[in-house]
């Protein structure tokens, strides 16, 4: 068990280097413009609690929006001050600070979520200046909690706080693509990300839970996927269309094959659908979703290391 546990790290900390190269490289593009670093970050964080709601709406609705609604609250600050022209270094390394704590308490809740009792660590990203997570620094405050609207399901909730966290996600993406000089590479950065920001998550989150369902797999399947990115941003002409169309489905697969394996870890039936959306993006919907009887999540997740 311990060495599996020691893999599992070994694999968070190599994804993590793939996120710093990328990140790096989108900073460098935008002059090291600190507004596009918060962007970053605020943006993997909204994909991140996006993501997590495939999985965890059918186990924990309520705690899942009140996690929702409190990421409103800090995003609203993170976008208005974006579009402020008194934006400085305090309000930077303000709003990077919440955002971590933000990270930290959601971390705690999916651990929460699956029996799990953590008290995360969480590294403020200024730290690494390229805007990624490390996760060592403790940031154990308390937070308020969000009221509920008695008036309104749970669900239909929920999917209004998710609407605006797309405006959000429209307007962090559109704002780092101008900022890079509309830069090719930037719209695959921007979706492989938060897939490596959510895998690396979930390991952080699952290393002593879900080791023999194959968790430290699924971290080499997105190795390789990288590798292919990486030739991507190396690569000095602009590709093809069908290449590019490649890498995105590659990295949908993969988030379609985590999240389904991450819903069996919860104890859940989860089958997703990668279908094209807006723009050529890969889009992912929800097929069938239901509790298991409690042995059925502890057997099977493959990790799928061959998709694309």
């Amino acid at each position: 068990m311990a060495k599996k546990k020691e893999d599992v790290e070994d694999t968070e900390q190599r994804l993590k280097k793939y996120a710093w190269k990328i990140s790096h490289y989108l900073n460098q593009k935008a002059n090291r413009d600190k507004k596009v670093q918060l962007s970053l970050y605020a943006l993997s964080m909204l994909y991140v609690h996006v993501y997590m709601g495939f999985v965890l709406t059918a186990k924990c609705p309520e705690d899942y929006l009140i996690q929702l609604k409190m990421l409103r609250e800090e995003m609203d600050n993170v976008i208005s001050s974006i579009d402020s022209n008194e934006f400085t270094e305090h309000t930077w390394l303000g709003l990077l600070s919440v955002l971590s704590i933000r990270l930290k308490h959601f971390m705690e809740f999916i651990g929460h979520c699956y029996g799990i009792d953590l008290d995360m660590e969480i590294a403020i990203p200024f730290a690494v200046p390229d805007g990624t997570s490390e996760l060592v620094l403790d940031l154990d405050l308390l937070e308020p909690l969000s009221d509920l609207s008695a008036d309104k399901p749970i669900g239909e909730q929920s999917m209004e706080v998710l609407g605006a966290f797309r405006a959000y996600i429209a307007k962090l993406s559109d704002f780092i693509y101008r900022k890079s000089g509309q830069d090719w590479h930037v719209p695959l950065a921007l979706l492989v990300l938060p897939v490596i920001e959510l895998h690396r998550m979930m390991m952080v989150v699952l290393k002593d839970v879900c080791p023999d369902l194959q968790l430290q797999a699924h971290g080499k399947a997105l190795e390789t996927i990288l590798g292919e990115v990486m030739k991507f941003f190396r690569g000095k002409a602009k590709p093809g269309k069908d290449e590019v169309t490649r890498l995105f489905d590659m990295i949908a697969y993969r988030l379609k094959y985590f999240l389904e394996f991450l819903a069996l870890c919860l104890g859940e039936d989860l089958e997703l659908k990668v279908e094209t959306g807006e723009g050529g993006a890969p889009q992912i919907s929800i097929v069938r979703c239901r509790l298991l009887p409690p042995q059925d999540s502890q057997e099977g997740g493959e990790a799928h290391g061959g998709e694309g």
